[in-house]
């Protein structure tokens, strides 16, 4: 996927989506990497 249509969905993505849905996305994005980087962290070496 080049940079020029991940710009597209984004502005996309954007234009649809309303304010609260977006700080529930952020959300969910900051929970989501939280929890992957406890799994890596969890990963024995």
């Amino acid at each position: 996927m080049d940079a020029n249509s991940m710009e597209r969905v984004w502005h996309g993505a954007h234009r649809k989506a309303q304010a609260k849905n977006w700080s529930l996305y952020f959300v969910w994005a900051v929970l989501g990497l939280m929890s992957i980087s406890v799994l890596i962290a969890a990963v024995p070496k």
